[in-house]
């Protein structure tokens, strides 16, 4: 806004400019009386659209200001002739505006002319700043401190608000000042870094120096405890006192420094016991890498520590307040990182055959289940973050080897603390590519629902030996229920896959790359199968459902006379005891469900292929068409209201319909048998079909509420 503000300030000077040359501004400001006030303030606004016209505030004399000022007076005056475009046009507001900004910072470098005159002379009555001089009595003191605090107040004021002009007009006297600031930021640092030295240091390089080569004794633990918890509140000069004498902006970096390194020993002091165990019982103890579990490694405590100590800027701060500290630091961490790489390595042997595959020279098989193992239920559930432990702990020691494999032949496998935590991490993946792929093959093999409902022949013969309660069994052993118990798999793989994909990432393991990305290229072709065998299934079983719903002995003359109202006990039974309308009704009771599970499996592999790492792959690209044209057909069967879908196939509403009106007729019109009322039957077989959800010819309805509130069918 203020840019394009000022653009057309540019032109209206050029306009002006313009005008103020030619020879009517002569003849009317010398010649004609009348028009000489008109001239005159135009060239008042000629002087203000100038100073609106440059984008920086302009530098202005004391005597250019006063005409300023006076110009702005005459044209907002009452009466004036630009007055209202002054005021209420936005372009003439700015100009105003801009020439009062003008004003008000020619006032306000005056004021700091003079304060940059006090300030230059106080810090000329300061003493050469040096961290020793600092020191008083072991303590950090200011030497005239409320000299310094007030010089340094008014110092920034002139750095924020000054004018570029005054800047450059005062520069000597502004670095004068600003050198003595500089001087005196050096010396506070100094004498902080002094201090923490005297207060801190010396017990911290001894307890840091013993911890890295494990041997701190109980005496000299109590000792570190005692020092970490002097650390903790440890402020050599309060910040306050920083802020005063060197401002926000220059104190900042001192005040990090001592933040940052109280900071780091503060969280070490809440981790010092369990890392203690870790570095002084690993590897000492035969059975401490079997009581200190991985799963420790990862708390919350533990892994803020390590990410403090992978900071860059916490590493800075802690090497200059003692680089002596700090290399025990490093060398104390760098034991406990192979520590934590034993444990890792300890937990690991139960897969050694694939990480013995991962760290050596052989070959990779085309059979991955050869490599991994067999699949276990909870393999996919990664218990040990593999790649985080790596990031937080083994990128410290990535070529360190905590495992030696065939220690005493010929050959012997070193591990790395990247092959190890590679390896952890793709094997998830690598098994649930094996599990995938098992038990698509056993699925391949199973029947189709199809025949699951009504026979491998797909005959119209209903098998009357099934007993009514094992008839929703007839799809347990089908593909829908197979495939719809499995609908979480599509995301535990790329879970799996993520995983692994993060930890090769980080270990830059060759090997594991290798592995990984031929695990990944398996996992269109798995998605694929499961898509064809879904596809299939669903085609065959609807085409099953069709010609049995087209099959159902009577069901014409029987939804002629549902329409005209004259449906009769002969009509009913007719219906009823065609076994194609059993074997819809057995779908719209019992198979719908597996059908609806089988459709989640679907939407996941649709989820999966979508997700960021896959959606610009072209091999993914072409599945996730596929799958939404399946997932589309199978909603439009499933969802679609009427009883045809768009293509004009009967859908699942128009099976339903017809077992919920044969459902409802045949209580309206059978015979009863012993014990049994007409109101009993018709309220069980109203609340079935309610339960169900199956809508119900209006002209049954009615004749269940007549029946219902305790009138006879009519016949």
């Amino acid at each position: 806004m203020t840019a394009k503000a000022t653009e057309l300030a540019v032109k209206m000077k050029g306009l002006l400019s313009g005008f103020r040359a030619s020879g009517l501004w002569e003849d009317w400001s010398t010649q004609n009386s009348t028009l000489s006030s008109f001239v005159e303030e135009c060239s008042n606004l000629s002087l203000l659209v100038s100073i609106a016209a440059v984008a920086d505030v302009p530098s202005l004399t004391s005597e250019e200001a006063e005409h300023v000022k006076s110009a702005r007076v005459s044209l907002l005056a009452k009466r004036a002739t630009f007055l209202e475009a002054l005021t209420l046009f936005p372009l003439g507001q700015f100009v105003q505006q801009a020439s009062n900004f003008a004003l008000e910072a020619h006032q306000r470098d005056l004021g700091f002319l003079t304060d940059l005159d006090l300030c230059v002379q106080a810090v000329a009555q300061l003493k050469t700043f040096t961290p020793e001089i600092l020191f008083k009595n072991e303590d950090i003191q200011i030497p005239n401190f409320n000299k310094v605090v007030e010089a340094q107040m008014k110092f920034s004021l002139i750095q924020q608000a000054c004018t570029n002009h005054f800047k450059e007009a005062q520069a000597s006297k502004l670095a004068l000042v600003q050198s003595k600031f500089q001087e005196l930021s050096v010396a506070i640092r100094g004498a902080c870094i002094q201090k923490f030295q005297k207060v801190l240091s010396n017990d911290l390089r001894n307890g840091f120096k013993l911890l890295s080569e494990g041997q701190l004794d109980v005496e000299g633990q109590a000792i570190m405890v005692d020092v970490l918890n002097k650390s903790k509140t440890f402020a050599p000069v309060t910040m306050t006192l920083i802020q005063k004498c060197l401002g926000q902006t220059a104190s900042k970096e001192i005040v990090d420094l001592l933040i940052y390194g109280r900071s780091f020993l503060t969280i070490f002091s809440a981790v010092f016991p369990p890392v203690l165990n870790l570095i002084q019982n690993v590897g000492e103890k035969p059975d401490a890498k079997e009581q200190l579990g991985s799963g420790r490694l990862v708390q919350a405590d533990m892994v803020k520590f390590m990410k403090q100590f992978a900071d860059k800027e916490v590493q800075k701060s802690l090497q200059e307040l003692d680089q002596t500290l700090w290399l025990h630091m490093v060398a104390a961490v760098d034991r406990l990182c192979k520590a934590a790489m034993s444990i890792l390595a300890n937990e690991s042997a139960a897969f050694e055959k694939f990480v013995r595959f991962i760290a050596s020279d052989s070959q990779a098989s085309d059979n991955i289940q050869e490599i991994v193992g067999e699949f276990d239920d909870d393999d996919d559930q990664a218990l040990v973050d593999y790649g985080a432990l790596f990031d937080l702990y083994g990128r410290h020691v990535g070529g360190w080897c905590p495992w030696i494999l065939d220690k005493d032949s010929p050959h012997p496998v070193a591990v790395s603390s990247a092959s190890l935590c590679a390896a952890g991490a793709a094997l998830p993946f690598g098994k649930m590519i094996t599990h995938i792929g098992r038990w698509i093959n056993k699925v391949t093999k199973l029947s189709g629902s199809a025949e699951a409902l009504c026979g491998a022949n797909s005959s119209f013969v209903f098998n009357k030996d099934v007993p009514p309660q094992d008839i929703p069994k007839l799809f347990d052993a089908g593909i829908m229920e197979t495939l719809g118990s499995k609908e979480h798999e599509p995301g535990k793989l790329v879970h799996c896959f993520r995983g692994a994909q993060a930890a090769v990432s980080i270990t830059q393991d060759a090997k594991a790359t290798m592995f990984v990305q031929g695990c990944h290229s398996k996992i269109p072709m798995l998605f694929t199968k499961i898509v064809n065998i879904a596809k299939g299934d669903f085609k065959d079983f609807r085409e099953a459902l069709e010609k049995h719903y087209h099959a159902i002995d009577g069901l014409k003359d029987f939804s002629m006379a549902l329409e005209a109202d004259k449906v009769d006990a002969t009509m009913c039974a007719r219906l009823c005891n065609s076994v194609a309308l059993k074997h819809c009704y057995n779908f719209v009771s019992y198979g719908v469900d597996k059908m609806s599970a089988m459709k989640k499996i679907l939407v996941a592999i649709s989820a999966a292929a979508s997700m960021d790492e896959f959606k610009d792959d072209s091999t993914y690209q072409a599945l996730f068409a596929e799958v939404q044209s399946i997932i589309q057909e199978m909603k439009q069967f499933m969802g679609a209201s009427t009883n045809t879908d768009e293509q004009g196939r009967i859908s699942f509403a128009g099976i339903a319909n017809c077992v919920g009106d044969a459902t409802i007729a045949q209580s309206l019109y059978r015979e009863l048998k012993t014990g049994e009322t007409r109101q009993s039957l018709v309220n069980k077989a109203s609340a079935g079909v309610k339960k169900r959800g199956w809508r119900v010819h209006a002209n049954l309805t009615s004749r269940c509420n007549a029946i219902l509130s305790g009138k006879p069918v009519s016949k």
